[in-house]
C-alpha cells in the first residue's frame, strides 16, 4: 500500500515512474493497479535483447501483400498523451536505453517555460524511493553512484512544471497521514468491538484494566519496531559506519604508541581491547543468529593468550602453544584477505581478532614483566620437538571440540535452522565441498579439519625462528592487512568511474547530441520535439511530431546480475525517472494474496507454501540457490491447489520445481529445504516431485 502510494504522488507531481525488483514480484500489477486507479488509456511494449530503435519506433504492416510501416506504441503514446508501459527494460541493448533516457529527458521538459528566461530555479538530487521515512532519504543518497547526483528533480503540479522537490514531499507526507489516520481508525474501532464482545460479562473495573494492559502492550510493541526500524534505515547505517571509522582511527593511534612508548605494559591495552572486541562480536553473532562463529580458532587463540597473561604467566607450555598460534594468525590475515576498512565493523573486527594477538606477543618477547619473563624463559628451554608437541596439544583441544560441536552434538541443530559456521562458509558459500573429487565430499568435514590443521603446521615454525624474523613477518603482515583495505577503497571508487564514463559516453554523447537540440530523431527521418516547439506547429507537415503533456512512462525492469542477467536499467536512467524498488511482500499480505487466489485451500497448507518459499528466498540471498523464487511461482501453486485439490503435495510442488531435477548442484539443496517444510518425503515422494513416478505406462496402439 505505501509504495502504491508513493507511486501515485510520483504521478501527480509529473514524473515518469521506473519500478525495479526481482522477476515476478509484481511489478506489472502495480502499474495495471496504478493506471486502473487513475484510469489512464495506455500502451504497452516489451523489450528484449534483439529489439532495434527501429523496431521500438515504427511496426510493420501487411496491406495488399504490401509491407508497409506504421507508428509502434511508443509513438501513438507519445502523440496522443497516453502511458507508455514498458516491460522487461533490463533485456533492451544499450542504444534502446539511450532512446528511453532522451525521451524521458524530453518528456520532462514539455512544459518548460520559453528559452528567454533569466534564471532557472536551482535542482535537487534524486533518491531512490522505497518504504522507509522520507527523512532518510539523504543518507540513502550517499550510497548510489556518482552519477546519480548530477542530475536535478522535476515536479509538475497543477498543471505547471516546478523545479525541485518540496511540493511532492508535502503531497507524499499529507497522502501518507490521511492513510495513517484512516488506519489507525479501523484499528481503534476493531478493538473496541472485540474488547466490547470479550468483556461484556466482567465488570466495568476488570475492563479497564484488560484495556490500558492491551494498550500498554501495543504501545511498547509500537516503539520496539520504530527503535528496530531506525536502526536498520540509511543514517542509522551511516551514523554507525561513521562512530566505528572514528574509533578504529583513534585505536590505531593508541596501539602504535603505546607499543613503542611502554611495550612491557601493552599488555593491559590488549585485554582492554579483547574484551571489548570480543563481547561486540558476540552480541553482533547472537543477534545475526552467526553464534556458531564464536567457536573458531581465533577467538581460542586469544582466549588463551587472555589467560597466560592473567591467570597462568609463568607457563612456559601455554607460552609455546600462544606463540605458536602467532604464526596460524598471521596467515589467516594474507589467505583470508582480512582488509583494513574502518567503517565496516564486521571487516574491522574479523581483523582484530587476528593481528594484535601477534603484536602483542612481539611486544611482551620485546620488554615483559616479571612473572611473563619467566613464563617465556621456562618455555624457551625445553627441547624442539617438546615445544612443538605442547604448541600443538593445545591446538588439538580447540580441534576435538570444534568438530565434536559442529559435526556431533550440534549438527542436526545447525542443519534444522540452517546455522552459519566456518565450516559451511567455507563449503557452501565458497564452494569448497564441490571443488572436492566426489569420493571425499562426504566427508568434507574432516577435509576441512585437515585443511586447518596444515595451516596451523605451516605456521608453528613462529617459535623458532628469530626475534626480528618475527618481527618482519608480523609487519608483512601489517602491511597486506593495510593493503588489502585500500584495494577495497580504490576499486570501489575506479570502478564506479568506469561504469559511469567509460561504459556509456559514447552511446549516451550521440544520444545527447539529438537531445541537445530538442528533439528525438526517429529511423523514419521525423523527430519527436516538445509541445511548446513552434516548428510542431509550423504548417501541416508531419516531420516534427509534438509530445503530448499527459505523455508518461511506467518502465519495469528486473534487477541486474545474476540469475536475469540483465542490465542496470536503474544506472543509466536513474536520474530522469522517480525510482521505486519493488520487494517481496511481508508474509501477512502474501498470505492474504494466497486466500484471496485459493479461498478453498485450507489455511495450513497456504502457510506452509508462504514459509517454504520464504526459506528459498533467503537460501537464495545466501547465494546456496541460483534462481530466486518468487510470488508468482508461489501464486501459481496455490492456483494449482485451488483447481485440482485432489493432487498431492509432490505433484503441486512439481509445477514449479520439477526443472530443477536436472540441476545436480542445485537439487540436493532444493531437496532438503522442500522436506523440511513437508515436501518431497521419502525417496517415492522425491520420485514423484522429479516426475520419475509418471509417464510410465505402458501405452498399445489398437488397429480397426
Amino acid at each position: 500500500m505505501t509504495l502504491l502510494q508513493s507511486m501515485l504522488v510520483s504521478w501527480i507531481a509529473g514524473q515518469h515512474l521506473l519500478l525495479v525488483g526481482n522477476q515476478g514480484v509484481g511489478k506489472n500489477k502495480l502499474a495495471d493497479q496504478l493506471l486502473g486507479l487513475l484510469r489512464c488509456e495506455r500502451e504497452y511494449v516489451q523489450l528484449h535483447r534483439d529489439t532495434t530503435v527501429q523496431s521500438l519506433t515504427l511496426s510493420p504492416t501487411l496491406e495488399a501483400g504490401v509491407v508497409g510501416w506504421q507508428d509502434s506504441a511508443l509513438i501513438r503514446a507519445a502523440r496522443a498523451g497516453r502511458c507508455l508501459v514498458v516491460d522487461e527494460a533490463d533485456k533492451a541493448p544499450l542504444e534502446v536505453v539511450c532512446v528511453l533516457k532522451a525521451l524521458a529527458e524530453d518528456g520532462e521538459n514539455a512544459d518548460i517555460p520559453e528559452e528567454d528566461s533569466e534564471e532557472e530555479p536551482p535542482e535537487m538530487p534524486r533518491t531512490l524511493s522505497t518504504d522507509e521515512e522520507s527523512d532518510e532519504s539523504g543518507e540513502e543518497h550517499l550510497y548510489r553512484s556518482d552519477h546519480d547526483s548530477d542530475y536535478g528533480d522535476l515536479d509538475v503540479l497543477n498543471g505547471r512544471a516546478l523545479r525541485g522537490g518540496p511540493q511532492k514531499v508535502q503531497l507524499s507526507r499529507r497522502v501518507e497521514k490521511l492513510v495513517l489516520d484512516l488506519k489507525e481508525k479501523q484499528e481503534l474501532f476493531k478493538r473496541r468491538r472485540r474488547d466490547l464482545a470479550k468483556n461484556l460479562a466482567q465488570s466495568k473495573l476488570a475492563r479497564g484494566i484488560r484495556k490500558e494492559f492491551l494498550q500498554q502492550q501495543q504501545r511498547i510493541v509500537s516503539r520496539s519496531r520504530q527503535m528496530a526500524k531506525k536502526l536498520q534505515s540509511g543514517r542509522s547505517r551511516a551514523w554507525r559506519h561513521k562512530w566505528v571509522f572514528a574509533l578504529v582511527q583513534m585505536d590505531m593511534a593508541v596501539t602504535a604508541f603505546w607499543m613503542g612508548a611502554s611495550p612491557q605494559t601493552f599488555y593491559l591495552y590488549y585485554t582492554a581491547q579483547m574484551a571489548v572486541v570480543m563481547s561486540s562480536k558476540a552480541c553482533d553473532y547472537r543477534f545475526t543468529e552467526k553464534h556458531y562463529f564464536l567457536l573458531d580458532f581465533c577467538f581460542f587463540a586469544n582466549l588463551c593468550t587472555v589467560l597466560w597473561l592473567w591467570v597462568f604467566p609463568t607457563c612456559g607450555y601455554l607460552f609455546n602453544a600462544i606463540e605458536s598460534f602467532c604464526g596460524l594468525l598471521a596467515i589467516s590475515v594474507v589467505a583470508f584477505r582480512n582488509s583494513c576498512v574502518p567503517h565496516d565493523f564486521a571487516r574491522i573486527s574479523n581483523a582484530y581478532v587476528h593481528y594484535p594477538q601477534f603484536l602483542l606477543v612481539l611486544s611482551v618477547k620485546w620488554s615483559c614483566e616479571e612473572s611473563q619473563c619467566l613464563g617465556m624463559a621456562k618455555g624457551r628451554e625445553a627441547k624442539w620437538f617438546v615445544r612443538f608437541w605442547q604448541a600443538w596439544s593445545v591446538y588439538m583441544i580447540w580441534a576435538v571440540v570444534y568438530s565434536s560441536v559442529i559435526f556431533g552434538f550440534a549438527r542436526k541443530r545447525i542443519e534444522r535452522k540452517q546455522r552459519e559456521t566456518l565450516y559451511g562458509y567455507f563449503a557452501d558459500q565458497l564452494g569448497f565441498k564441490d571443488k572436492l573429487p566426489r569420493f571425499l565430499r562426504p566427508h568434507s568435514g574432516m577435509m576441512f579439519m585437515i585443511g586447518h590443521q596444515t595451516l596451523f603446521l605451516a605456521g608453528v615454525g613462529f617459535i623458532w625462528i628469530p626475534f626480528p624474523l618475527q618481527a618482519v613477518a608480523a609487519l608483512l603482515s601489517i602491511v597486506i592487512f593495510f593493503h588489502n583495505g585500500g584495494r577495497f577503497y580504490v576499486d570501489h571508487f575506479w570502478k564506479a568511474h568506469e561504469r559511469n564514463t567509460v561504459l556509456y559516453v559514447d552511446a549516451a554523447s550521440s544520444m545527447m547530441s539529438s537531445s541537445a537540440k530538442e528533439m528525438l530523431s526517429l529511423p523514419d527521418g521525423r523527430a519527436l520535439v516538445r509541445s511548446s516547439d513552434p516548428r510542431a506547429s509550423a504548417g501541416d507537415s508531419d516531420e516534427f511530431l509534438p509530445i503530448a503533456d499527459g505523455f508518461r512512462m511506467i518502465v519495469l525492469a528486473n534487477r541486474p546480475g545474476f540469475p536475469f542477467l540483465g542490465n542496470d536499467f536503474y544506472r543509466v536512467c536513474g536520474d530522469v525517472f522517480d525510482c521505486h524498488a519493488v520487494e517481496y511482500l511481508d508474509k501477512e499480505s502474501e498470505l492474504e494474496l494466497l486466500r484471496q487466489t485459493a479461498p478453498l485451500v485450507p489455511q495450513e497448507k497456504l502457510a506452509a507454501l508462504s514459509d517454504l518459499f520464504l526459506d528459498l528466498r533467503n537460501l537464495s540471498d545466501a547465494g546456496q540457490l541460483s534462481y530466486p523464487y518468487s510470488t508468482r511461482d508461489l501464486v501459481k501453486l496455490a492456483a494449482h491447489a485451488q483447481h485440482f485439490p485432489g493432487d498431492s503435495s509432490e505433484e503441486l510442488a512439481a509445477n514449479v520445481f520439477g526443472f530443477d531435477a536436472y540441476q545436480e548442484d542445485q537439487r540436493d539443496r532444493l531437496l532438503k529445504a522442500l522436506r523440511r517444510h513437508g515436501f518431497a518425503k521419502g525417496k517415492a515422494g522425491e520420485a514423484e516431485l522429479f516426475g520419475e513416478s509418471r509417464g510410465r505406462k505402458h501405452l498399445r496402439l489398437i488397429q480397426r
